[in-house]
């Protein structure tokens, strides 16, 4: 199934995130982490979500966004290093995009929090 790519990776969208106690969801920002090839052929969008809890708990690759204005946030935001797989079909609008700098760090903290080469 060929699928058009809607969002690209990097892009910050709204979708409905779970909790991670299971205990229903939140349409919230997150990031676009999969491939633009992923992202063709698949039904579903990996990503990464958002906060703007910044003295909440951190997890290892965290990322404080260095410019979370041009990312479509409404104030300063942490991308997490907790992914959801979600359908396509479910997220929302664009609310921006990260820059350069932000997503490479994002990719390293993604890196460190699997434990990737």
């Amino acid at each position: 199934m060929t699928t058009s790519p809607r969002f690209s990776r990097g892009d910050v969208v709204l979708v409905p995130f779970g909790f991670t106690s299971g205990a229903g969801s939140k349409r919230r920002p997150a990031i676009v982490v999969s491939a633009t090839g992923y992202n063709r052929v698949t039904p579903d969008r990996i990503v990464a979500s958002v906060t703007g809890n910044l003295g909440g708990l951190s997890h290892p690759g965290d990322h404080i966004l260095a410019d979370w204005q041009a990312a479509g946030l409404a104030k300063p935001s942490l991308a997490q290093t907790k992914l959801a797989t979600v359908d396509a079909a479910v997220v929302g609008r664009r609310l921006g995009s990260l820059i350069r700098a932000d997503l490479a760090a994002f990719d390293r903290g993604l890196r460190t929090a699997l434990d990737l080469s």
